[in-house]
């Protein structure tokens, strides 16, 4: 009885010992991921603070297809709007106050890191009206990111009310088919048919004298 009694209180200490043997890899593991976090905030913190770089100017600020389609909406606005390109979202939308701070941050840093192509603009009360997206479609790759940087754009412009009108790159298109399908999207226009690129005014011949 006393030689079962000792194989019983030999295992409890086994056991004792396992645990706190765990319980003590268990601290020193979390205190070593706590101290490389604080080190690492320090380190990146005076790193930032003291970065030195030099800049220099972009060349083109505009890749053909967009300073092409730019022109177009100018004309199929027919002076009723202003068009602003490559704007913020963050400058435009706003998030509602989140339950934490973690998912404030995510909804901030989602917004500052997508920018509209275009935004169309009341001509001097500068409201907003609607946003336009021009995809492009070029390659497999290029489609891809297009694709899935209008669906998170589209998603906020849903969220937020505001109407989102899409183009694709790879198709010209004339400023009275831009205007109709600006109008598809109940974005009002008058019905002066907006003026081709190409049309110039015409030069009055000099009257003869007589």
């Amino acid at each position: 009885m006393l030689k079962l009694k000792t194989y019983a209180d030999l295992e409890a200490q086994t056991i004792n010992s396992t645990i706190t043997m765990l319980v003590h890899f268990a601290l020193a593991f979390l205190l070593g991921a706590l101290t490389l976090y604080l080190v690492r905030s320090i380190y990146n913190y005076l790193t930032r603070r003291n970065v030195k770089f030099r800049c220099k100017k972009r060349l083109d600020i505009f890749s053909r297809e967009e300073r092409v389609f730019l022109a177009l909406l100018d004309l199929a606005v027919t002076d009723q709007y202003r068009v602003f390109s490559k704007v913020r979202v963050g400058d435009i939308v706003t998030p509602y106050r989140c339950s934490s701070r973690a998912a404030n941050d995510v909804a901030n840093d989602l917004l500052s890191s997508h920018c509209f192509d275009f935004i169309l603009c009341h001509k001097y009360k500068l409201t907003l009206i609607a946003v336009v997206t021009l995809e492009d479609n070029d390659t497999r790759k290029k489609r891809k990111t297009a694709k899935k940087n209008t669906q998170v754009i589209s998603s906020i412009c849903n969220d937020a009310g505001i109407p989102h009108v899409k183009f694709s790159a790879s198709v010209r298109y004339l400023p009275s088919e831009i205007a109709n399908t600006l109008r598809h999207h109940r974005i009002k226009l008058s019905d002066e048919r907006p003026k081709s690129a190409t049309n110039k005014p015409r030069r009055k011949k000099p009257a003869r004298l007589k």
